[in-house]
């Protein structure tokens, strides 16, 4: 299947609604390349046993730089430090990977017959929708401490309550970002084509005035949408379209996205450690993460086929 180099903005222009206080609340757009989908299933192999493994270049420096502050005693203070952002960087992906695997598990055991006779699946996944999104902007936060210390290094002091993902970004007025290398910082802005919309939906389900509700029961599939004030929808990208309803949203879609594109941002800065380290190629093969990986496969390429039809649609 062909795969489309351009970004798959297909989800309209900018949208904006007004909320009942007033406030305004722009909603970007989605920039869903197939490109970086493609690069994130190269990461995908599997073990002697068939079971699927998939590789990142940060979790991969992160384990490399623990060996070597473990057994090398020349290891610089900075290279201590780096291995411990980025150790607990790795901690939260761990979380975010736990949080979605046991959105799964939870769903296919009330699926079975007899044992959700109360409906109370349309009650856990309002409440899982809303932590996968806290879970994914704690992650994100997380990371902070990991770009900056890519070329500099957090005094302790700041360990203790280290900057967030807004202080690295283009728009921050922190003076973090003016001490980042120029390709740390393309790095950074090139997560503005899908956390800008992560962000929103975050935040709104986290702090502000919505609606969000599940649609049918656990045996349908996690069937979402979320609404902002004026009862506008908010996901819907057609890549993400459920396979029944209109202006539904399928959660394993649009989950996989956002974690395909995590993936792909913490490959890029695992590679721009593994650069500046001087660290041998070698170091990717000796990483490798199982467990829950099938649905992703299989969500990464319902994701590809949907954007070359409709590329192929609107040629």
């Amino acid at each position: 299947m062909p795969v489309a180099r351009r970004n798959a903005d297909l989800g309209g222009a900018r949208r904006s609604t007004q909320d009942p206080l007033g406030a305004l609340v722009l909603i970007p757009n989605i920039g869903i390349e197939a490109s970086r989908i493609a690069s994130v299933r190269e990461l995908f192999s599997t073990d002697k046993n068939g079971i699927p493994l998939v590789r990142n270049h940060l979790e991969a420096v992160a384990t490399e730089l623990g060996r070597l502050a473990s057994i090398d005693s020349d290891s610089t203070a900075k290279q201590r430090a780096l291995a411990r952002v980025v150790g607990y960087t790795t901690f939260r992906f761990n979380e975010f990977l736990g949080r979605r695997s046991f959105v799964e598990w939870l769903r296919l055991t009330l699926a079975e017959p007899g044992r959700d006779p109360t409906g109370l699946w349309n009650y856990y996944a309002t409440l899982a929708l809303k932590d996968f999104h806290v879970d994914v902007g704690s992650l994100m936060d997380s990371v902070a401490a990991v770009v900056i210390s890519i070329d500099g290094e957090l005094p302790d002091k700041e360990l203790e309550k280290p900057p967030g993902f807004a202080d690295i970004q283009r728009t921050t007025n922190r003076t973090y970002r003016k001490e980042l290398a120029a390709d740390v910082c393309e790095t950074v802005d090139a997560t503005d084509a899908w956390w800008l919309f992560v962000k929103l939906v975050r935040d709104l389900v986290a702090h502000r005035r919505h609606s969000r509700l599940v649609f049918g029961g656990a045996e349908d599939g996690f069937r979402f949408q979320v609404f902002v004030p004026n009862d506008i929808p908010l996901v819907t990208h057609p890549a993400f379209r459920a396979e029944t309803g209109t202006g539904i949203a399928d959660f394993s879609l649009y989950s996989s996205w956002v974690l395909i594109e995590v993936i792909y941002f913490f490959d890029s800065l695992g590679k721009l450690i593994k650069a500046r380290h001087g660290m041998a190629d070698e170091v990717l093969q000796a990483s490798g993460r199982a467990g829950g990986l099938r649905p992703l496969i299989q969500d990464s390429e319902m994701l590809l086929r949907r954007l070359s039809d409709a590329y192929e649609g609107r040629a």
